[in-house]
Order: C-alpha cells, then sequence, then structure tokens
C-alpha cells in the first residue's frame, strides 16, 4: 500500500501539534471502583433503574448491596434487603472527590469478605432443595388430612 503525502505529513505529527488526553480523574475513579467491588464479589444487577443513572451491586455474601453513582460516589441501596443480610450495615455515603474518600473506600473494600460457597450456591439451594421439601411436606399432610377425612 503506498501512501502519499498527506498522510504522511498527518502521521509525523508532534506532540505540540496533538496534546496528550488525560481522562478526567472522576470517570476513572468510577471505573476503578466498579472494577474494585466486582473483584470483591459483587455483581452488577443492570436490570434495574435507578433515578441516578447508577448501577445497582449485589453482593452474595455478607456484605451490603450498593449503588455506584457515574460520578464514582457508592451509596447502600435502599432497595429490598434480604433476609441474611437484615444485620449488615454498609458504609454510608463515599464521597470520590478527594484522596481521603479512596482512602476510605479501599479501607470498606478491605472488610468486604469473598462470596464463600454456602452463599455463591443459596439460589440454587432454595431453589431445588428448600422449595421441592417445603412442597412434599405440604403434600404429606394433605394426604394424612385426607385419609383421617376418609377413615371417619
Amino acid at each position: 500500500m503506498l501512501l502519499n503525502q498527506n498522510s504522511m505529513d498527518f502521521m509525523k505529527t508532534t506532540e505540540k501539534t496533538v496534546p496528550m488526553v488525560q481522562p478526567a480523574k472522576q470517570e476513572t475513579r468510577a471505573f476503578e471502583r466498579l472494577h474494585a467491588l466486582v473483584r470483591k464479589g459483587y455483581v452488577p444487577d443492570l436490570g434495574q433503574e435507578t433515578p441516578s443513572g447508577g448501577i445497582v451491586l449485589r453482593h452474595l455474601g455478607m456484605a451490603p448491596d450498593l449503588l455506584l453513582h457515574p460520578d464514582g460516589v457508592v451509596d447502600e441501596h435502599d432497595g429490598r434487603v434480604p433476609w441474611h443480610k437484615r444485620k449488615v450495615r454498609g458504609p454510608g455515603n463515599i464521597e470520590a472527590r478527594e484522596d481521603a474518600d479512596q482512602v476510605r473506600f479501599l479501607k470498606f473494600i478491605e472488610t468486604v469478605p469473598k462470596p464463600s460457597l454456602r452463599d455463591r450456591t443459596r439460589p440454587w439451594r432454595k431453589k431445588y432443595i428448600y422449595v421441592p421439601i417445603v412442597l412434599l411436606i405440604v403434600w404429606g399432610m394433605s394426604l394424612a388430612f385426607t385419609a383421617m377425612i376418609a377413615n371417619t
């Protein structure tokens, strides 16, 4: 492929003609925080609409569900709290403006436990073990009740 003179001139641009574009610090904070939260076991719940346009992050283990705003602010999610997390307290509102806020966020991340095998299998156990056992108990009680009525 032959290059003409115009394309060669375009390729010879210097730093003075094309300034380096630095990403905004707030935007990178939000992505850094999202990455750190996902590494610790948080899963984004993309189906939920939030007024701020943030992402709801759910944790399978014993950690609070969070809301990550587009500007990097981490907040407790005000939605429904599962029964097994009713006593778990969240970090409150963690801003993303100063380095002290980032230190506070990192300290919070250190306290978040990774989900254990028991935590990761909770939905499966609920669907395939607990519900069938309850249905069998109800079915057995209805059979016993029917037998009791038929004998009288």
